[in-house]
């Protein structure tokens, strides 16, 4: 059987829009219309607005629901996601390649309207898709005139929310569970069902429009659809052994915690497609996983598991060497000799038409084991005891594995959720920063960008955490909203690595000074550490003790990375 075309998110035709009636509202310039005209992005703008001055998760959701009931059709799955601060589907595998140094290029150079009128939130959604297809010789230039012809048909507020848009910047409060709860209340739809919806979509967007939509299929239809990616279930760190056993319950599911990229496996008949922690597709990168696809017994299958590089005697390779395999089209990829990998599965979504992500992981774990070779799967032990989860740590680090992951027998599959119910326990500190610059080495490392500023994500609720640093000098990324530093490192990279951090930092560059570049938050690394001191140098009030870097996590999204709140709890108090 054949799969399904993937659809990428792609905004239809839309008439110029038409003369719409100005009214007041409590939150933006243009009433909600029975005619479905495109909504100029003029209300987009003063909603924004109205956002960042309500207080209170209730009056959020009410503002961001009253848009959403209000918009033409064909804009409900862009303004969601605008909502969001997204400009794409996190389906969508184009990459926009927009940052301020674009913007600004854009701005200045007066470009002429593509289109007459008023600026709808339609005509926006155009310019996003026009803008993820642009790529090759005179790319820029096509950039700024897409962007240019845009800016040129809004006023300054207009053209500073869509800036924010761009730049993930919005500082609106609202996050992406509070637009799914302004979908159910703009559809009069139940909460869970619309979450539950998003969690086997993964697209907020496409999830708004079938919601709002009177002539779609019932929301609490949706299900697991074989081809298309779901996100990840992920974990919490535990203190330690004892501490995780105590919280899983009896007889967790004690498995070594792999130093590898998480995948799933897609099978449909003969045709096996293979997705990445990030969604995308990975099939051509990895016909390993191909392989251990086929060798499912099961007409069609989702089974989820971890991938690493090993070494001649089987035992791990260093993450980064992983990544070779996964490296961008413009680029080499390592090929499968010369960095072979191992696929070990653990969990099983999907199995000839019956979707198993509510059902237990014992009834999870023993279909898996029904299915697949037990060479291909993760071991795991069943207990409650903590010397067996101890035999099986110590097992784990003397094979080179990071550490265990400890399993609530009864968890349920929760894509794109962190939660308790898996635990991961590992010796070193360990966290996934954001670079937000690099400067340029000295004496060897003088060609390289590689002394590299680390920082956190800053969510809405935990801006009260932050400080006006002390020597504002020492903390370049002051200025960025949604970010703050905690150090720098030049530790824990080959001369290689620093290569390709150097060409990928350039690519990302915002700003460019005489000792080196300030670029957009979008590469996760993942940073050991001794401790975690105090700091008045940065904002974050923090500051990592003797940081290295241990692997660029290219395969992480920036929206995983640990906000400011995770370096004061792994710190301790202030």
């Amino acid at each position: 059987m054949g799969w399904p075309q993937r659809q990428r998110a792609r905004t239809p035709r839309i008439n110029p829009p038409r003369p719409t009636a100005l009214a007041g509202t409590l939150l933006g310039r243009h009433p909600a219309s029975p005619l479905l005209v495109p909504t100029p992005f003029a209300r987009f703008a003063a909603t924004c607005d109205a956002l960042r001055q309500l207080d209170g998760r209730n009056a959020k959701r009410e503002g961001a629901a009253e848009l959403l009931a209000a918009v033409d059709r064909d804009e409900r799955a862009p303004t969601a996601r605008f909502l969001a601060g997204q400009t794409l589907s996190p389906l969508d595998e184009r990459d926009l390649n927009v940052g301020s140094s674009v913007l600004a290029d854009a701005a200045g150079e007066g470009q002429t309207p593509l289109f007459g009128g008023e600026a709808t939130i339609a005509d926006v959604a155009r310019v996003v898709d026009g803008l993820a297809d642009v790529s090759g010789t005179g790319s820029g230039q096509r950039r700024s005139a897409l962007l240019g012809g845009l800016l040129g048909r809004l006023d300054e507020d207009e053209q500073a929310w869509l800036r924010a848009l761009f730049l993930g910047e919005l500082r609106t409060g609202v996050q992406e569970g509070l637009v799914l709860d302004a979908i159910a209340e703009a559809a009069d739809e139940d909460a869970e069902i619309v979450r539950r919806a998003h969690q086997l979509r993964g697209d907020v967007g496409e999830v708004a429009a079938r919601a709002l939509a009177d002539d779609e299929p019932p929301l609490a239809d949706v299900d697991l659809e074989l081809g298309r990616p779901l996100g990840p279930m992920l974990a919490e760190k535990a203190e330690d052994l004892e501490t995780a056993l105590a919280e899983a319950g009896p007889r967790a599911f004690v498995e070594p915690k792999l130093d590898g990229a998480r995948i799933q496996i897609h099978r449909r008949g003969e045709d096996v497609r293979v997705f990445s922690r990030r969604l995308t597709e990975v099939t051509d990168s990895l016909p390993e996983a191909r392989e251990v696809g086929d060798q499912l017994d099961a007409e069609q299958a989702l089974a989820v598991g971890e991938v690493y590089a090993v070494d001649e005697d089987g035992r791990p390779r260093p993450f980064p060497d992983l990544m070779r395999r996964f490296r961008r089209e413009h680029e080499r990829r390592a090929s499968r000799a010369e960095v072979p990998v191992a696929i070990r599965l653990f969990d099983l979504l999907h199995v000839d038409g019956t979707t198993l992500i509510d059902d237990a992981l014992t009834e999870r774990r023993a279909r898996l084991e029904e299915l697949a070779p037990e060479d291909l799967l993760t071991p795991a032990v069943q207990t409650s005891r903590l010397a067996e989860a101890e035999t099986v740590y110590d097992q784990a680090q003397g094979e080179g594995h990071e550490g265990v992951m400890v399993k609530a027998a009864e968890s349920t599959y929760e894509p794109g959720r962190r939660g308790r119910s898996w635990l991961k326990v590992k010796p070193a500190e360990t966290l996934d920063l954001i670079v937000l610059g690099a400067e340029w080495g000295h004496g060897r490392r003088s060609e390289w960008l590689s002394n590299y500023h680390l920082g956190v994500r800053v969510p809405d609720d935990q801006r009260d955490l932050l400080q006006e640093p002390s020597q504002p000098g020492q903390d370049p990324v002051t200025r960025r909203e949604g970010h703050a530093m905690v150090g720098k490192t030049f530790k824990g990279l080959t001369d290689e690595q620093f290569g390709w951090m150097t060409d990928r930092l350039q690519e990302l560059a915002e700003t460019e000074h005489g000792w080196g570049v300030e670029v957009a938050p979008s590469l996760v690394v993942e940073v050991t550490f001794e401790a975690v001191q105090d700091s008045s140098k940065y904002r974050s009030g923090h500051a990592l003790r003797f940081a290295r870097i241990t692997a660029i996590r290219d395969d992480k999204p920036v929206r995983g990375a640990a906000t400011v709140a995770d370096v004061a709890a792994t710190g301790g108090p202030r």
